[in-house]
């Protein structure tokens, strides 16, 4: 009896604890009231939590009373407790020690962040620092509040769709943020190595097209590469190595679910030409699917399976199971990433100087795609006059990203989804063409319908900058060229489908080029002042001078 009486308790202990739990939402934003993305929200003491969404909203289960302590990298951590609100709003405060952080402001303007009064939010490098990118672009991700990154594709190298605030214009144009590299405006980030990287910052409100103009409506990304300091030369290796694994994939039928289920559907919808379909209907030689006969029973012998007709009454179906078998030809489940990097910097009180070699390579989770990389880059600084400083810098990037014949898409739902009946290599172990180049082993058309490219960019800047006041006025220049080089070769080689009798020589040939030149001159004053040890002034008048040629694009047939 007194057994039953625990239990009886115990029970209503645990449906007045379900009874006190709650739903609640909340939104976290900064002290700008700009949301914060990503934001970490926990039950103190549980594994219970959630993250913000793109709006810096959340959503949680928890129980009266409890504490929840929200944080985000660059912010103080904020513990709250449930009380009989059902939403709650938050507001993360910077974190003290970061106050005294240099920001960069736009054409190398600087300034502490305490002093700052416009939205600039800053990447913590330990982000490019722990693990390899293909792309800068993808390191964003997550760390940086009022920034959307969405990668388009799973192709290594590829450029992410970066947005800030939205991305809302009038048009729906140049919604997409700014990139400037070293004060040199770039189309993308896929040719920086993210070890070259000194500070990415992003500008996000009214004081990016402030500077930048209207070709900054989407904010600016704002990239600061590695210099020389002063001292003993220094030299740096870095080596990262990862690997991909492939996710299971989906559960596709095997053949004779394959079989069984087209053949009722069709029987259910009283149509009758069931033996015309491809794959699981009788006589095409393509397939590995039969009447049981006479003439066929020794394939029983030969590793063929049997089954009910679902379609005819009486008759038996032999089949030959081949799901699944085109996965290796396709997928490479443990795709590898290797990344290298050298850097050698130096100088003393009148010169620095910095030089650095990467090399990047990422195998695709498809096979026949990935992405390689070659970096290099040199920069240096003279002190002429104890107020006067030139500096000049190179940088050079090469790169290749392999495309199939067919969209990686196409590839990816063609060759998962191929009929299970049908064999993906010949009797003699050689790969088959099926009916088409998308619908075929990849093995075969892997070396027959070639497509090659190369990417090549080049920057070149000289720059000074001349103290008029010692760390007051001071006249900054820079002259930049930045060259880029796009080429593709396309050629196809002789195939044979299975389904024709004589092979395709079209042999077509395609060779695209793109090029195009760049140039900057640029001129910045800068005035800075503080008064009374509170008050702060940073005044900026600058000129620039843009222009761009492009080369056409040339296809040959």
């Amino acid at each position: 009896m007194k057994k039953s009486i625990f239990l009886i308790l115990c029970l209503l202990c645990s449906i007045g604890a379900i009874a006190q739990s709650k739903s609640i939402t909340g939104t976290v934003t900064d002290g700008a009231g700009e949301s914060i993305i990503g934001a970490s929200v926990v039950e103190a003491g549980t594994s219970n939590g959630t993250i913000t969404d793109l709006d810096g909203k959340f959503s949680l289960s928890v129980v009266k009373g409890a504490k929840l302590t929200i944080s985000y990298i660059g912010y103080k951590a904020q513990t709250i407790t449930i009380g009989n609100e059902n939403h709650y709003n938050i507001v993360l405060k910077e974190d003290t020690e970061i106050l005294d952080e240099v920001v960069v402001t736009g054409y190398g303007s600087s300034q502490k962040r305490a002093t700052l009064t416009t939205a600039i939010s800053k990447m913590d490098n330990a982000v490019l620092d722990k693990a390899a990118f293909s792309n800068v672009g993808q390191s964003l991700q997550g760390s940086v509040t009022g920034l959307r990154v969405i990668n388009k594709s799973g192709q290594p190298g590829s450029d992410p769709d970066i947005t800030l605030r939205g991305g809302a214009t009038i048009t729906g144009d140049n919604s997409k943020a700014l990139i400037v590299v070293d004060g040199i405006v770039r189309n993308s980030m896929s040719d920086i190595n993210p070890s070259d990287i000194e500070s990415i910052q992003v500008l996000k409100d009214a004081a990016s097209t402030a500077i930048y103009g209207a070709r900054a409506n989407g904010g600016v990304i704002l990239i600061e590469t590695k210099t020389g300091k002063e001292g003993k030369a220094s030299v740096n290796y870095k080596f990262k190595m990862g690997a991909n694994f492939a996710r299971k994939g989906y559960e596709f039928c095997n053949a004779q679910d394959y079989i069984y289920y087209n053949r009722t559907g069709y029987k259910r919808a009283g149509r009758s030409n069931v033996d015309t379909q491809a794959g699981y209907g009788i006589g095409n030689e393509l397939y590995d699917i039969r009447y049981l006969t006479d003439a066929t029973a020794h394939l029983k012998n030969e590793g063929w399976l049997s089954m009910d007709d679902p379609f005819y009454e009486g008759k038996t179906i032999l089949f030959k199971d081949y799901a699944g078998q085109l996965d290796d030809a396709v997928f490479d489940n443990s795709a590898l990433t290797q990344d290298h990097y050298l850097n050698i910097t130096g100088g003393n009180d009148k010169g620095t100087y910095s030089s650095s070699i990467g090399y990047y390579k990422e195998d695709g989770q498809i096979k026949g795609t990935g992405y390689e990389r070659f970096n290099g880059a040199l920069s240096g600084s003279y002190k002429v006059f104890p107020f006067l400083t030139v500096k000049a810098a190179t940088t050079y990037s090469w790169s290749t990203q392999p495309e199939l014949w067919i969209g990686t898409y196409e590839m990816f739902y063609r060759t998962r989804s191929q009929r299970p009946t049908w064999s993906p290599w010949l009797t003699d172990g050689s790969p088959a063409s099926g009916v088409g180049t998308g619908d075929g082993n990849p093995e075969y058309y892997r070396d027959k319908l070639t497509n090659e490219n190369s990417t090549r960019k080049a920057t070149y800047n000289m720059g000074f900058a001349l103290d008029i006041l010692p760390k007051k006025l001071i006249l900054n220049g820079n002259a930049s060229l930045y060259q880029y080089d796009w080429q593709r070769e396309k050629f196809n080689k002789s195939y044979q489908t299975q389904t024709s009798s004589s092979p395709d020589n079209t042999r077509q040939a395609e060779a695209y080029i793109q090029k195009y030149t760049q140039i900057q001159l640029n001129g910045t004053l800068n005035y800075t002042e503080t008064f009374a040890e509170k008050h702060n002034l940073d005044a900026m008048v600058g000129v620039e001078y843009f222009t761009y040629t492009s080369i056409p694009q040339l296809i040959y047939n």
